[in-house]
């Protein structure tokens, strides 16, 4: 994080995810900063952690794609560890994270999460998380899961 002084530009941080492996996590994908400079949001939508909330474990993987944000808030010229932030009841597919928005004293937090899902189609996902983590009768080929998924179109109809 850069921070202006007059003309000058000095580098005061450089802000990271708080576990190592983020490669392919998206991170900073979608920053919002509170006008006053002192919050920053990072978006995360394709983090993999399982944690809910606030404050999870950060270094564990699945469910993919659940997405996570990462606050930051600064005092002085100095930057906090990040305070880590996950969807209340995280889902695989979620994308929590995609869309990031701070209120004008950077109080309140506002996360989209694209892939969010409807409770019909959380059972449909469940069953199929399940069969994945087994490997029965999962599809495993492109026209089985288009097979499946016009069988999951036409039970939700």
């Amino acid at each position: 994080m850069d921070a202006r002084d007059g003309q000058t530009w000095a580098h005061q941080r450089r802000l990271t995810a708080v576990q190592a492996d983020t490669a392919g996590d998206s991170f900073g994908s979608c920053v919002a900063l509170s006008p006053d400079s002192a919050v920053l949001a990072v978006g995360a939508a394709h983090e993999d952690g399982p944690a809910s909330g606030l404050g999870g474990d950060p270094t564990e993987v699945e469910p993919i794609d659940a997405g996570a944000v990462y606050v930051f808030v600064r005092t002085a010229d100095a930057w906090s560890q990040p305070i880590y932030v996950k969807s209340p009841d995280t889902r695989w597919g979620d994308l929590f994270g995609t869309d990031v928005a701070l209120t004008a004293n950077g109080d309140t937090l506002a996360v989209g999460a694209r892939g969010r899902i409807s409770k019909a189609k959380q059972a449909l996902r469940a069953e199929l998380d399940a069969m994945a983590r087994t490997r029965e009768h999962a599809p495993t080929t492109e026209a089985q899961l288009d097979d499946w998924a016009a069988e999951v179109r036409r039970q939700l109809k």
